[in-house]
């Protein structure tokens, strides 16, 4: 018969003895006591490089985690539902800075975005010297690529047991490409 891990707990912080409570089954115990000691090292880790942690910026074992705009859950990356809030309320620009403010939230999602360059190609020449004249297409534009970030795509983390496939583009203004996985 296999013994149940034990756990040594006069050394444990009153939420650590409570996460410890709520693990019934051998497996959640061993996990429970792997994750203990694995927290650990990265603590001593940091304390050795004389590096600090924030509690209140910390989460473990968390369902998901919002890391620089990102949602990251169960394997899974997908914009943050406030950045694209403030993508549906965004007015139309009526200047370079509010353009470039504009363009540098989708830029930082075009990820995202398939085409992304094409779709904003008619709003960058609005960026050049002398060139801001805003018109029916730049609104156009404006509008496509709201809509593309707002209805962006989960991206899934890779697979790599699975075949990847590369699909390029390029142009006499810029270059892209997405990697992919199942179509």
């Amino acid at each position: 018969m296999v013994q149940p891990a034990r756990i040594e707990t006069t050394h444990l912080k009153e939420e650590q003895l409570f996460l410890l409570q709520l693990v019934t089954s051998k497996e959640q115990r061993f996990n429970a006591l792997l994750f203990q000691r694995w927290t650990a090292i990265a603590f001593k880790i940091l304390q050795e490089n004389c590096y600090f942690v924030k509690r209140s910026k910390c989460a473990f074992a968390a369902a998901a985690v919002d890391y620089l705009g990102h949602i990251i859950k169960h394997g899974t990356v997908s914009t943050d539902p406030q950045k694209i809030e403030a993508v549906v309320n965004w007015p139309t620009p009526s200047n370079i800075k509010q353009l470039r403010g504009f363009l540098g939230l989708t830029g930082y999602y075009r990820r995202f975005i398939k085409g992304y360059g094409d779709l904003a190609r008619t709003l960058t020449l609005l960026l050049q010297k002398n060139a801001f004249q805003w018109s029916d297409s730049a609104t156009q534009a404006f509008q496509t690529l709201k809509d593309a970030l707002t209805s962006a795509p989960v991206l899934r983390l890779p697979d790599f047991s699975k075949e990847f496939i590369v699909e390029t583009d390029a142009c006499g203004t810029g270059i892209g490409a997405v990697l992919m996985q199942e179509g």
